[in-house]
Parts: C-alpha cells; sequence; structure tokens
C-alpha cells in the first residue's frame, strides 16, 4: 500500500478526478489550483498517518546498537524515537539502562532496544507506514479527506468525514470473531 493508492482513494472518496489525474500524471485544467490541492492531500495524508501511529495504532521497530561510550544517542536510531519499549542484551534478557531525553545510558556493549516510533514524512512514492498492519488503505484515506475539508473550510464535510473515518479505525482495530451461521433446513 503506497501513499499514492491511499491518495487516489481519497481522490476517488472526493470525486476529484482532476487530482487524481494529476497523480497519474495526466493533463490537467487549471494545473496550479490542482498542484496545490495535491500538495495539501500529501500533507494531510502525513498528518494523518502521524496521529494514527501516536494516538491509535503504535508502530514498532527493534534495533541492536553496539554502545559507544556508555550511551545510545537518540539521532541513532533509524526511526523517530516515540518511546523506549525494552532494553535488552542479544541473549533476550533485560539489562541496567536508564532512559533519559538525549538517549539511552547502559554499560553493556551490545543491546537491542524495541521502540515506539513516529513515521517520517512521505512522498507520494514511499510505501506507508501501515503497510502490512490492519490499519486499511480506505480508513487512512478517510482520514486525509477529514484533514482535507478542515483546511478548506468545509467543516459540516470534515464532520461527516471523520465520523466515517473513526468509524473505520475502530473497525479495523476490533478483534473480529467469525460468526457462524446455523444450517438452515429445507422443507
Amino acid at each position: 500500500m503506497t501513499v499514492k493508492d491511499i491518495l487516489k482513494t481519497a481522490t476517488t472518496l472526493l470525486n476529484r478526478g482532476d487530482i487524481k489525474n494529476y497523480i497519474n500524471g495526466e493533463a490537467v485544467n487549471d494545473y496550479i489550483q490542482v498542484e496545490e490541492d495535491f500538495n495539501l492531500l500529501l500533507d494531510c495524508y502525513n498528518l494523518v498517518e502521524e496521529e494514527i501511529a501516536t494516538d491509535y495504532y503504535r508502530l514498532k521497530d527493534t534495533q541492536t546498537f553496539t554502545v559507544v561510550d556508555g550511551v545510545i544517542k537518540c539521532e541513532n536510531f533509524s526511526k523517530n524515537v516515540l518511546a523506549i519499549l525494552s532494553v535488552k542484551g542479544l541473549n533476550g534478557n533485560a539489562v541496567n539502562a536508564e532512559i533519559k531525553p538525549d538517549g539511552i545510558y547502559t554499560n553493556e556493549k551490545n543491546v537491542v532496544v524495541e521502540y515506539v516510533y513516529v513515521p517520517s514524512q512521505k512522498s507520494i512514492d514511499e510505501n506507508s507506514s501501515f503497510f502490512g498492519t490492519l490499519i486499511t488503505k480506505r480508513a487512512i484515506a478517510l482520514g486525509v479527506i477529514t484533514e482535507f475539508s478542515l483546511i478548506k473550510g468545509d467543516y459540516e464535510e470534515a464532520v461527516t468525514w471523520h465520523k466515517k473515518y473513526i468509524t473505520a479505525l475502530t473497525n479495523c482495530l476490533a478483534s473480529k470473531k467469525v460468526k457462524k451461521i446455523k444450517e438452515r433446513k429445507w422443507l
């Protein structure tokens, strides 16, 4: 699921064929306005991805470090750290470590750190951070439309889209139980 796929879904739901044509590299009328709206949609995508990652579905990563001078600095992480979940040795056992705003302090030489992260800003051709997760393309697209409508000043539309967005997210995150239907008897 790429950012492009999500934005195409959003433009379909918005009935904005002009932006969809722009995304596909086709000619459009009023190029300046369409490009402006496309850039706004991309900004909205990045806002929604961050919102989902911080409020609804935490993205986790694990990274192995060789500790230099007793500290793992924040800039050494490959992603934007939101919270540290665990610091373990290579054998999987917890190690003594002190987590501070500027890094992790430990006397160990090699550690494995599990953490929650905030996604980085995406361009149109990148994969979504939610690729392969429970979060669907449609749910993200509904969030993008909500933000887009709000920024454009369409407040009533934004409220309507927001309800759909929250419902879609709730459905994505709810544990789905398979319902068994009794077999019917035919007379």
